[in-house]
């Protein structure tokens, strides 16, 4: 979102895109963000057309939940990723930021999930065993 402009736009809305693809991984980025998510609705881009990268475990978790609400509010889909570190290839993730491996897949999970957000309450959404929204 940084480079982004309308000119940028109208030039990329040439090619056959299935949907429109960028990343709002911190807060610091919310200007920028904000700003495309504003001029892809002013070209009536909706919906499913727009899949913001929304990465999760690099802010503390208010923070990061508050940018998929932001991209929703706007009328687009998050599309949440852990973070991974460089030269990870398995074993559990490291976590940071009050997060916890549980909760970055449960988070994940449910905004990977269009049925689920739109109809089920972040605070009532239990997964394996487990409420990880709640406090």
């Amino acid at each position: 979102p940084h480079t982004f402009t309308e000119k940028t736009l109208l030039r990329w809305s040439k090619f056959p895109l299935q949907f429109w693809r960028f990343g709002y991984d911190d807060i610091t980025e919310r200007d920028e963000a904000t700003e495309m998510m504003r001029l892809l609705k002013h070209h009536s881009y909706r919906g499913d057309k727009v899949r913001v990268y929304t990465l999760l475990g690099n802010e503390p978790k208010e923070v990061c939940l508050q940018r998929i609400r932001e991209v929703i509010a706007a009328g687009f889909f998050p599309w949440p990723q852990r973070v991974r570190p460089l030269g990870w290839t398995e074993g559990p993730l490291p976590t940071a930021h009050g997060w916890t491996e549980p909760d970055l897949v449960a988070i994940q999970r449910f905004y990977n999930i269009p049925q689920l957000w739109r109809s089920v309450k972040p605070e009532d959404f239990e997964y394996c065993g487990r409420f990880p929204f709640r406090d």
